[in-house]
């Protein structure tokens, strides 16, 4: 995958055409342009085909620099204020002497005033709009047209036809005050143009204010160790193996390990968790995370965007470039908007022309500029990625990483969710919550916690961590004849020749002695109807039985009534025993639930229901549940720490708590609400402005060019505003 900038992007149109043009290369897989973010992705056969594809877009009228920035951006940037502030000036001074025509204060002769007026226009018209100019002529030369093609057109027009009106009164020496030019219509529509776009873009910069929010979190500098002193260095001259100093209040600088000191770090960027950790020598460390307390120094494993944040940076960019499905209904629409927009004009200059209304040729491209002028294409474009980039940035601080945008999408037609148990409604801790005995040692569990350090079973730390209570320091044990049967349990002799079995009841296959132990077990197993139970036998009878369970996350039993609330059903699906899953299902109020099920079997589960036509969310750990994952809608993991740079899943949650997946449907349902309604608005202006501007209600309600242009960029702007909505909203 080649990533790049672009420059040259103006519009929808142009990322329509941009994207077309690198897609029928030959070798080119996939092209993903972002208007926003001005950001190219391509997937070629062969990495020369990435020059290929410079070159031809060049041609096309569009820059791309592969890995980096253009060092031109700036200049570029300065050049556009220039022209911008040029425009409004000659804008002014054109409307000025346009005043003086409707006040009838002429203290100049005509010839004087049409001379001004040709200077200050031709000022708007060769050097103000002069890159629209030269990228409707490259669209010319390419047979293809854009939103510069219209915008150019309605100023030539305009232009030339004004020249003509001056020129042609004052070889007929017919010169007079009430010979009106539409030099003004010039100034004011390129004035209107290049304000419009600067405030457009200055409003398409704050939907990505979240994201540089996130990328303010990595410090610039960092204290590291040269030469056996701590000096600051800039951030991006750190490498792996160095040696940095963390201090109170400062932020990581990258992933690291503690080497020496101590201290408490806030981790919630990465975890989500409000409580700081206690951090001494061994542990890791993130980037972005702060310290709030202490003094330690620890050593660079990764840098810049091979940290774990820079990999949830990315992963946010990558997706606010990404094109939704809607958007693609949107490109396709304005690809023939523009041509459409040129018939219409062209109509309209028609249809004037042979009425019998008097200056009905000048009528004519009056109203033909004005369409030109006022349809608008852009509002169209921007009505899905603005509120794509807006929605994905407040996700990601809202502690969820979007992996594919179609989640963020089709989140809000989801009508059943199903639920993993253990890491997804259980915080994946599992703990011994009691134990019985039958004649209880120090030296049988000493036995047990060897057995169980060899063991590679997910439930072994939590008994090791039982047993240890008490015991000093660790002794060691011999084991005779260790063996480990996967999904079962363990079987091995002491030194002393005892045979100890650990495992399910029937794997350890130890009856009690007598009828006062069976029902002495029983009341054990009955008061513990969520737990799973581990048995211990020595030479064939019980000694043991743990009950292991794993503590219920506090957000589970509100988010399970936030769901349903929603109308929205959820399912429990686990491997665990089906009367522990039923218990939990019962404690939490889910009337659909299934256990003792293995990872293929939730997925066939899945696929019953959507051959019910079910739009299914899946919610686990993104690795053990993978077959169900790829079977659902949408599938979303829970992660914390390290495991969110595994994530493959659509959506991650960053940390345990379930809160963010109720913020993220009803984020799904404003998003797409607010897509809506900017597409509702596009249309509707485009379908109201351009009858007005074509004169079809003339002469009671009409727009001039003068106002058309204005016009124009406001409804690009409007969409914008909606889509900053979602920035303060609540959800």
């Amino acid at each position: 995958m080649h990533k790049g900038h672009i420059e040259g992007l103006h519009c929808a149109g142009c990322v329509a055409f941009a994207t077309k043009t690198a897609q029928e290369i030959e070798g080119v897989e996939e092209v993903n342009i972002s208007l926003l973010h001005k950001t190219i992705e391509i997937s070629v056969a062969k990495h020369e085909q990435a020059d290929t594809v410079k070159s031809v877009l060049h041609e096309a009228g569009y820059d791309v620099t592969w890995d980096g920035q253009p060092q031109e951006e700036l200049l570029e940037d300065k050049s556009i204020l220039i022209r911008m502030i040029t425009a409004i000036v000659m804008a002014v001074l054109l409307m000025g002497i346009h005043l003086m025509h409707g006040f009838h204060w002429h203290p100049l002769p005509k010839v004087v005033e049409d001379i001004a007026a040709l200077l200050f226009a031709s000022v708007s018209f060769a050097y103000c709009a002069l890159p629209y100019h030269q990228r409707a002529l490259k669209m010319l030369k390419l047979k293809t047209t854009n939103m510069d093609t219209l915008i150019s057109l309605s100023i030539s027009v305009a232009y030339f036809f004004s020249i003509y009106i001056i020129l042609s009164s004052h070889l007929r020496e017919e010169v007079s005050h009430d010979t009106m030019h539409y030099f003004d219509a010039v100034g004011m529509i390129v004035a209107f143009v290049l304000v419009g776009k600067r405030l457009e873009e200055r409003a398409k910069q704050q939907t990505t204010v979240a994201y540089r929010e996130l990328m303010g979190r990595v410090p610039q500098q960092a204290s590291v160790k040269r030469d056996g002193e701590f000096v600051s260095v800039p951030i991006s001259e750190v490498v792996v193996g160095d040696i940095l100093r963390l201090r109170q209040g400062e932020y990581v600088a990258v992933d690291g390990v503690v080497m020496e000191g101590t201290a408490t770090v806030d981790e919630s960027t990465i975890t989500g968790e409000p409580i700081p950790k206690l951090k001494d020598a061994g542990d890791a460390l993130f980037a972005a995370t702060v310290s709030t307390s202490g003094l330690l120094e620890y050593r660079a494993e990764a840098v810049g965007k091979e940290t774990l944040f820079g990999k949830i940076l990315e992963a946010v960019k990558r997706v606010q470039g990404m094109q939704a499905p809607i958007q693609r209904i949107a490109d396709k629409i304005a690809s023939y908007f523009v041509p459409v927009i040129l018939l219409l004009a062209l109509l309209t200059f028609v249809l004037w022309s042979v009425s019998s209304i008097p200056g009905s040729v000048s009528l004519g491209l009056f109203f033909a500029v004005s369409v030109l002028a006022i349809a608008c294409p852009c509002a169209m474009g921007l009505a899905t990625p603005t509120a794509i980039t807006v929605a994905v940035g407040r996700a990601a601080k809202e502690h969820l990483l979007i992996s594919n945008v179609v989640a963020l999408e089709n989140m809000s037609g989801v009508t059943d969710v199903v639920l993993d148990k253990t890491g997804t409604l259980t915080l994946g801790r599992p703990q011994v919550v009691a134990s019985l005995w039958w004649g209880e040692k120090e030296a049988i569990k000493r036995v047990v916690i060897e057995a169980e350090r060899r063991s590679t079973h997910p439930l072994a730390e939590a008994i090791i961590e039982r047993l240890s209570v008490g015991l000093t320091e660790r002794k060691e044990i011999s084991l005779v004849g260790f063996e480990e049967k996967i999904g079962k349990g363990l079987e091995f002799e002491d030194v002393q020749g005892i045979r100890y079995k650990i495992g399910s009841a029937e794997y350890a296959d130890a009856p009690t002695k007598n009828p006062s132990e069976k029902s002495v077990l029983s009341g054990f197993l009955l008061s513990h109807p969520n737990a799973t139970f581990i048995y211990l036998s020595r030479n064939g009878y019980l000694t043991a039985v743990w009950a292991i369970e794993d503590c219920l996350k506090s957000t589970a039993t509100s988010f399970i009534q936030d769901l349903k609330s929603g109308n929205i059903t959820p399912h429990l699906l686990s491997g665990d025993r089906e009367e522990a899953v039923k218990a939990l299902a019962l404690k939490l109020g889910i009337d659909k639930y299934k256990g003792g099920l293995t990872p293929e079997d939730k997925a066939e589960y899945l696929r019953a229901l959507k051959g019910k036509g079910k739009k299914v969310a899946m919610i686990g750990d993104g690795v053990n549940d993978s077959p169900s994952m790829a079977v659902a809608d949408i599938s979303i993991a829970m992660a914390t720490g390290s495991d969110i740079a595994k994530e493959v899943s659509d959506l991650t949650v960053i940390g345990t708590t379930l809160t963010p997946i109720s913020t993220f449907i009803n984020l799904s349902k404003r998003t797409k609400r607010i897509i809506y309604e900017n597409f509702a608005w596009a249309f509707l202006y485009n379908l109201v402005a351009i009858p007005m501007a074509a004169g079809v209600f003339y002469p009671k309600l009409y727009i001039s060019p003068l106002w058309s242009a204005g016009a124009m960029a406001m409804s690009s702007i409007i969409v914008v505003a909606n889509s900053l909505r979602l920035r303060r909203v609540k959800l």
